[in-house]
């Protein structure tokens, strides 16, 4: 835990608070996973099962209506299994990297945040390292990437619902660029710092990230069987095998995103109201 972090903070942050393992608890008992402690497939079989939970906006939107400020909106581990249970919510990628981190120390690894660059800017997306004796091993449930990748400067090809990925070292600077091998590297999907940031900087990766354009759009996505489903605002594409189908959703987009994504219908108006209300205020 850093000490230069403010105590309430601090405590949030401390990997061994009582709600921090009850949230780990909850979720492998929910998903009915035995834990395998210290072993790459059973943190592999938890990537999987966590890869189901929605990756959206519409929980962090609800949240930001509440309190003050970040330090108010983060949803701790704790939150994020509950809500997932009781609504079908999952989170961003912050409080959903943090909840899995939670995870992963459950089942005895030592687990850091790392932070990546998007075509959206930096900081914009965060995955999970873990240490394994000598060997540090990627996990990112948000790209489907849940059987662990060994960060050893080599490249690596994914496969994953969705289609293969590839996962190219940099020479240059050290980062890992990531990218649908169908599309080839200049459609890259993000680039990676390998190296793990503390607890100080992660706070305040994620306390910007409340401030980001996407907080006006409703964004959700959820990896399915057959590959993954993406949802714009309006706009749901379905992802099989590197093949995209495109939908216009209308006055049918809650039932459709309560069907599909598993969110509760009340939860995804609210949060539709809110983008919409901050849309027309921009426009005053």
């Amino acid at each position: 835990m850093n000490a230069s972090l403010p105590t309430t903070v601090a405590a949030a942050m401390d990997g061994h608070s009582a709600d921090d393992r009850r949230a780990a608890e909850a979720f492998l008992d929910a998903y009915r996973l035995v834990v395998r402690e210290g072993t790459l497939a059973g943190l592999g079989e938890a990537a999987e099962a966590f890869s189901g939970l929605p990756y959206e906006n519409i929980s962090k939107l609800l949240k930001t209506v509440q309190g003050e400020g970040p330090d108010d909106w983060r949803r701790m581990p704790l939150e994020v299994v509950e809500d997932h249970l009781r609504h079908g919510l999952g989170g961003a990628c912050f409080s959903l990297t943090h909840s899995f981190r939670r995870v992963a120390e459950r089942l005895g690894f030592e687990a850091r945040p790392v932070i990546a660059e998007t075509p959206a800017g930096p900081a914009r997306h965060c995955a999970l390292v873990v240490r394994q004796g000598a060997d540090d091993w990627l996990v990112d449930p948000g790209y489907l990437i849940c059987e662990p990748v060994r960060l050893d400067g080599g490249r690596r090809k994914i496969a994953t619902p969705r289609g293969a990925l590839l996962l190219d070292p940099d020479r240059r600077d050290g980062r890992y660029v990531l990218y649908d091998e169908a599309k080839g590297p200049e459609a890259w999907r993000w680039r990676l710092d390998p190296r793990p940031v503390d607890d100080t900087a992660f706070i305040r990766f994620w306390n910007a990230s409340f401030f980001w354009p996407s907080m006006r759009q409703l964004v959700a996505t959820r990896r399915t069987e057959a590959g993954q489903l993406y949802l714009h605002n309006r706009h749901l594409r379905t992802i099989r095998a590197g093949e995209t189908e495109k939908r216009t959703l209308g006055h049918d987009l809650e039932a459709t995103v309560a069907a599909l994504f598993g969110i509760e219908a009340a939860k995804v108006a609210q949060a539709r109201a809110l983008v919409n209300a901050r849309r027309a205020k921009r426009k005053i």
